[in-house]
């Protein structure tokens, strides 16, 4: 708690965020140190490295909505949906417990997604399990030529996704749909790229992930099956019928994945198929092209 004897209107930013830093650590965060800096730059609108250098007064208001937001991370809610946005490529993304949080792994998505429509001048894109829609929306912010259909089973996180969009200035080139996969999607409507970042964590998995994860995201955008496959097979199979001539597929993978995804790619005849590695060394993208046609 903030320290009563250090609310008068005199405490410093700095103050504040090693207090709440200090109860953070206490209950076993390791990030209590940013998490508190977070929370307090988004209350006084200033960057978190910028706290140090403020000496505006922190008004007995501003100290209440702080604090409120130090005892919800402390029942282990993710910063990110406390201050409601997370940064992802080189934007932000509003998000919330109906969304997936944007993570930097999903970046190299973006990345792989690019590469495979940078020679082409108007490209379509799919986002199928848009959530936020922070891929379909990164990769449209980067390619200006670009159009893009956004699909989630959520209609509240279509609802999340459409506001990014207009956030950014990207309304006019984006279509949401609420969809099942490809169940609402037009017949006949090809596209170049089909991206995906699926539920992929085998459902046994699920208990021993993150509390942060476990209890605050939802669980169907987690939920892979029993392998963490279940939406690669469907995604790749169906996809077929909706990639353009010579279109790519792209994948984000789980730990251990990627041989089997480009298995039944492989198997359903995608060609020059490609994994790539984050910065961990993990193999975490996958892309392929459409078969032929004959």
């Amino acid at each position: 708690m903030i320290n009563q004897e250090d609310s008068g209107p005199c405490q410093t930013a700095i103050a504040l965020a090693r207090t709440a830093a200090a109860t953070l650590a206490a209950s076993g965060n390791p990030l209590a140190h940013r998490d508190a800096d977070l929370l307090l730059a988004h209350i006084l609108s200033i960057e978190p490295a910028a706290i140090p250098l403020f000496t505006a007064a922190v008004s007995n208001d501003q100290k209440i909505r702080f604090q409120t937001m130090v005892d919800r991370r402390l029942t282990g809610e993710p910063v990110a949906y406390i201050i409601g946005e997370q940064g992802f490529w080189s934007l932000d993304f509003y998000v919330n417990e109906h969304t997936l949080i944007p993570r930097p792994d999903t970046e190299l998505l973006v990345e792989v997604g690019l590469k495979s429509i940078a020679n082409l001048a108007r490209p379509t894109v799919m986002d199928l399990g848009c959530g936020s829609g922070c891929i379909l929306l990164s990769i449209l912010s980067e390619h200006v030529g670009a159009s893009g259909v956004g699909a989630d089973i959520s209609a509240a996180a279509l609802d999340v996704a459409l506001r990014n969009a207009s956030r950014h200035s990207l309304v006019a080139r984006t279509d949401f749909v609420e969809s099942n996969w490809f169940s609402n999607i037009k017949k006949g409507v090809r596209f170049n790229l089909i991206v995906s970042n699926p539920p992929y964590i085998p459902a046994g998995d699920i208990a021993q992930l993150m509390d942060d994860v476990r209890d605050f995201e939802p669980t169907s955008a987690l939920d892979g099956g029993a392998d963490g496959l279940d939406c690669y097979h469907a995604i790749s199979l169906q996809a077929l019928g909706y990639l353009a001539k010579n279109g790519c597929l792209a994948f984000e993978v789980g730990v251990d994945q990627s041989a089997p995804v480009c298995a039944l790619m492989e198997a359903l005849g995608y060609r020059e198929i490609e994994v790539y590695r984050d910065l961990s060394g993990i193999d975490r993208a996958i892309v392929g092209k459409k078969p032929q046609e004959s």
